[in-house]
């Protein structure tokens, strides 16, 4: 049986293996590097974070304006724009040239970022549509509409 001297003692040394167990983790978290944000580095996360945080109702150049930006899913982010002056001039607007151009600019290994949507893998789909007309046309591309030019 436990007197009440060997019972005082054992409180004392409970309190004390407490104390010392605190300060080794106050210590151990006072002497770590602090850790740097995180960055997105999936693909699905990079996607999010763009669509999440890009500009809407922006105008790009005088016929066009950029209306949002959707993640579709886990690889494919959907960019709206509106054309401005197509329902007076229908004419004036050809999806091919226009998929043409973009992709030449995506494919442009200058214009090439490591952490991109695009480097990842990720697909981009392009809607076009009027204040009259909800859809125009629409094309998707990515890395592999590049052909070896990256």
């Amino acid at each position: 049986m436990m007197t009440d001297e060997t019972k005082k003692g054992f409180w004392r040394w409970g309190f004390v293996l407490l104390l010392v167990g605190i300060a080794a983790v106050l210590i151990k978290q006072a002497t770590e590097e602090t850790p740097e944000p995180s960055k997105p580095t999936f693909l699905s996360d990079l996607i999010i974070v763009t669509a999440r945080t890009h500009a809407r109702n922006r105008k790009v150049d005088e016929n066009t304006e950029l209306v949002r930006m959707e993640a579709t899913n886990s690889h494919t982010i959907t960019v709206y724009y509106s054309l401005l002056n197509y329902d007076s001039d229908v004419s004036s607007f050809n999806l091919e040239a226009t998929k043409s151009a973009v992709v030449n600019i995506f494919c442009d290994p200058k214009n090439f970022e490591k952490q991109s949507i695009f480097s990842l893998g990720g697909t981009y789909v392009y809607v076009f549509g009027s204040k009259n007309v909800k859809e125009i046309g629409r094309f998707e591309f990515n890395k592999k509409n590049c052909e070896g030019s990256l």
